[in-house]
């Protein structure tokens, strides 16, 4: 399994994913969409990158997913809302057919596990952001990521940990 870091790509086209060993493409990658996931028009593609807006655009999302083979995309981070809000961005990973974990309309949304099997190990991934570098908490009736304070991170990981006895539990922290 590999994980990633910050994944920005305001734009296709842009970067050269070549090089990347066939053997490390077999695996089950999962990867932190840094910011929102937008499907505009080249006006209001200006309009972004000229704001320094953090976000990814939908065409070049499906551009690095022809030579990655991601499975899925962890939301919580602090540029998840800069762009457009959590629902249009759901929308857009469902429309290249990608799982996401970590952000949502609500808190129980955004708390939900993405579950993964890999070579025969089967895991309940859970991702947090920190209000450390301004992620916006989801809430009851709020969208935004799954907080990353000390006693939500222990009441959710213990509740996998009972909930997947099976499982391995990861957190995967921005």
């Amino acid at each position: 399994m590999i994980f990633t870091g910050d994944i920005s790509i305001p734009f296709a086209g842009g970067i050269n994913f070549k090089g990347i060993p066939s053997e490390e493409l077999c695996k089950l990658w999962i990867g932190n969409l840094e910011g929102s996931l937008v499907d505009v028009n080249e006006d209001k593609l200006n309009e972004l990158i000229g704001k320094r807006i953090v976000f990814n655009n939908v065409e070049a999302i499906k551009e690095l997913l022809q030579t990655i083979p991601f499975h899925a995309f962890g939301m919580a981070n602090n540029h998840l809302l800069d762009a457009c809000g959590i629902e249009e961005s759901l929308y857009n990973l469902k429309s290249i057919a990608k799982e996401e974990f970590g952000a949502g309309q609500n808190l129980s949304q955004a708390g939900k596990a993405l579950l993964v099997s890999d070579k025969s190990r089967d895991y309940a991934i859970y991702a947090f952001g920190s209000r450390n570098i301004n992620c916006v908490d989801a809430k009851t009736n709020k969208e935004g990521s799954n907080p990353y304070n000390k006693w939500h991170v222990l009441e959710i990981l213990n509740h996998a940990v009972n909930t997947y006895p099976n499982r391995r539990v990861i957190a995967f922290m921005h």
